[in-house]
Parts: structure tokens; C-alpha cells; sequence
């Protein structure tokens, strides 16, 4: 990650961290056949997205998620669009981490405004035990 970098993160946060914050996540190239997934040691993954047009990482995401039974933080990174956002929760990502070259690409306010509704939708809390959110039913909160 690189200096000034944003994470914007699934419950609406958006922070500016640089590249010391990532130390010690454990990196997966998005590109990662699934199939060869071993359990992960790390609290925190990070997949790299090396194009914009290879959705491999959000079905890599969903198979950490789903066949390792990985409850640790997932980060994507790389390149990655404010389209992008809204799928990229829903598969399992907590967070999304945006070069300030990226950042400045496609500018805040388009950032923003993708992550509205895909936290609306997805990932505010309920008080529904029946119709839980999807942040809320990973966390088993």
C-alpha cells in the first residue's frame, strides 16, 4: 500500500493509513486458483487485484471465506474501481484499499457515493435476529 493510501472499509468508515499499516498481512495474488487454499495464520489477508477487468479475487475472497472458514479481516487492493465496491462486500472483502493515485483517478466524492449504497443494503445493523445484515451475520453479531 502506498503512502496516503484509503481503506474504505464495509461499515462506511473511510481512513487514510500508510504503507507501515499493512505489516505483517498475509498477501494472496488474486489470481490464486482456489482450489489451492491452505488454512491462513494471519488475522488479516490482503488479495491483490493486478486488473481491472480479473474478477478472480472476489471468487478467491468467497472461497477463503467459505472452505477455509477464515474469520480474520480481508482486504482487497490493487486495481479496483468505486463499481467494484458494493460486490466486493457482499463476497466477503471488510475493506477495500485505494492508492491515492486511484483515489485521485476517480475522486472522493465517487468513492462516496458507492460506498452509500452498498452499506444501506448490506451492511447496517439490524435489530431483525431474522434479517440480519451480511456484516452482521459473518461476525455472527
Amino acid at each position: 500500500m502506498g503512502d496516503d493510501a484509503q481503506i474504505v472499509y464495509s461499515d462506511g468508515r473511510i481512513e487514510t493509513r500508510n504503507a507501515q499499516s499493512t505489516t505483517g498481512f498475509q498477501q494472496v495474488d488474486g489470481e490464486t486458483d482456489p482450489g489451492t487454499l491452505t488454512p491462513f495464520t494471519t488475522q488479516s489477508i490482503i488479495v491483490n487485484f493486478n486488473s481491472i477487468a480479473d474478477g478472480r479475487g472476489f471468487s478467491l475472497v468467497k472461497a477463503i471465506r467459505q472452505n477455509t472458514g477464515y474469520q480474520g479481516a480481508i482486504f482487497a487492493s490493487g486495481d479496483i474501481n468505486p463499481d467494484h465496491l458494493s460486490f466486493a462486500f457482499q463476497v466477503g472483502f471488510d475493506a477495500v484499499i485505494v492508492s491515492a493515485e486511484r483515489w485521485q483517478k476517480y475522486g472522493g466524492d465517487s468513492w462516496r457515493a458507492a460506498l452509500n449504497p452498498a452499506v444501506r443494503l448490506s451492511y447496517s445493523q439490524t435489530h431483525s435476529k431474522s434479517l440480519q445484515s451480511i456484516w452482521q451475520q459473518r461476525h455472527r453479531i
